[in-house]
C-alpha cells in the first residue's frame, strides 16, 4: 500500500502565481473571467465573507488579463501558469483576453481604521 501526498494549502496565499508555482491546491475560478467578460450587466459584485479568496480571484483576473512588462502577452508564461484550469479550454476566449490590457490592481484588504483619516 503506497502513502497518499497531498498538495499543500495555500493558507494565507493571495497571490495566484505562487500559489500555481508552488503546487498548491487551487479550486479553479477561471470560468468567473468568461462570466464578467461575456455577462452584459454593468456591474458585477463579488460579496462574499472573509477569507473565501476574494483577493486571490482579483490576482488571477489581473495575472490572465494583464499586459507583460515588456509589452508582451508573455503567453507561454501565462499558458503554464493556467495549464489545466477550465480558462484554456476556450481558445477563441483566450487568443482575444489572454495578456491584452493594462490592469490597476487596488485591494483595500490592509487598510484598517475607525475614520477615514
Amino acid at each position: 500500500m503506497t502513502a497518499k501526498t497531498f498538495k499543500p494549502l495555500p493558507l494565507g496565499n493571495e497571490d495566484f502565481v505562487s500559489l500555481r508555482n508552488k503546487g498548491h491546491y487551487y479550486v479553479d475560478k477561471t470560468p468567473y473571467l468568461k462570466k464578467v467578460f461575456t455577462d452584459p450587466s454593468s456591474v458585477l459584485l463579488f460579496t462574499r465573507p472573509r477569507r473565501f479568496g476574494k483577493t486571490l480571484l482579483m490576482d488571477m483576473f489581473a495575472t490572465y488579463l494583464t499586459i507583460g512588462k515588456d509589452g508582451s502577452d508573455n503567453r507561454e508564461y501565462k499558458e503554464k501558469l493556467f495549464d489545466g484550469l477550465e480558462i484554456l479550454k476556450d481558445k477563441e476566449f483566450t487568443n482575444k483576453y489572454m495578456g491584452q490590457f493594462p490592469v490597476i490592481f487596488i485591494s483595500l484588504k490592509k487598510v484598517y481604521g475607525e475614520t477615514f483619516k
